[in-house]
């Protein structure tokens, strides 16, 4: 390493207590395990290379990534048929492919609707 290179970086945080956001992690860090972060600096770091870290790299796996997963693959997949659907010129609630009969049209009707209007909303 040449003479020119720094080895510790000082930098100062401010937090304003005025925000909410601000005032939890100033009550995190005073209320640190000293045992574990000896500085404010050891747990800043700690804390800025966890959440970088979680950001860049989401863990597999984890339930709400699987449902999103999901979800996405649903709404990609029927957009596709109400796509061709409006190509053909159907109308939307034509594209909806007809629920499985549970022996009461009533909640089929009422299941056809609630999809609609979820669709609708976007």
């Amino acid at each position: 390493m040449n003479g020119m290179e720094r080895n510790i970086i000082n930098t100062n945080i401010r937090l304003n207590l005025t925000r909410e956001e601000d005032r939890r992690a100033y009550a995190y860090l005073r209320g640190m395990d000293r045992k574990k972060y000896h500085s404010y600096s050891r747990a800043v770091v700690a804390a800025v290379n966890a959440y970088f870290d979680a950001e860049q790299q989401p863990t597999p796996g984890r339930a709400d990534d699987v449902l999103f997963q999901r979800i996405q693959r649903l709404i990609e997949q029927n957009t596709e048929v109400l796509l061709d659907a409006m190509q053909a010129g159907k109308r939307l609630s034509e594209a909806l492919p007809e629920a499985p009969s549970t022996g009461t049209s009533e909640s089929t009707e009422l299941d056809r609707q609630t999809a609609l209007d979820f669709l609708y909303g976007f």
